[in-house]
């Protein structure tokens, strides 16, 4: 029996170790420090958790909170989801920093400055558009591909939508 605290590195361990017929938990991380001293090592570290381990194969079924790990199918919709999210965030930064410069030369914010017809009726001096051209076509990439992923991620939702929930409406310019 082998057990591992779930983390960045995925389920691939848990999948390869079930295939060679080795029993393999998949345990939430948790807080191993519960007298507060503070002393965080692996060795410390290892100790805790071979503890709760025995607790939990003597019966203890709270001594751990095991994780369900998901299939293979399942965590590549979750990466599309994931991807979204993360373009999404850089978008926002990116906005946020064009913004920034237009208001931090007294200039009043527009939003969205970055979208074709916005950019181009854009009241800015010369030098900071050139400067907001350098983000702008990035800005448009990001929302195409933004766009693309929430199409995706909408059809693999359709089918399992319960009754009466309509689709998520992405407001467009």
């Amino acid at each position: 029996m082998r057990f591992y605290e779930a983390c960045g590195f995925g389920f691939g361990l848990q999948r390869q170790l079930t295939a060679l017929g080795i029993h393999c938990y998949v345990v939430c991380p948790q807080k191993l420090d519960e007298r507060n001293k503070r002393v965080k090592t692996d060795g410390v570290d290892a100790k805790a958790l071979c503890l709760k381990l025995d607790r939990f194969v003597e019966g203890n079924r709270e001594a751990l909170a095991l994780v369900r790990v998901p299939t293979q199918a399942e965590e590549q919709k979750r990466a599309i989801h994931r991807q979204r999210e993360q373009l999404v965030k850089a978008r926002k930064r990116l906005e946020a920093q064009g913004r920034s410069l237009i208001v931090n030369h007294g200039i009043e914010p527009v939003n969205k400055w970055w979208k074709r017809r916005t950019f181009a009726a854009l009241q800015v001096p010369a030098w900071m558009k050139e400067l907001l051209s350098n983000t702008q076509p990035i800005l448009l990439a990001l929302e195409e591909k933004i766009r693309a992923l929430t199409a995706q991620l909408q059809e693999a939702a359709i089918s399992r939508q319960p009754r009466g929930l309509g689709l998520f409406q992405q407001c467009r310019d």
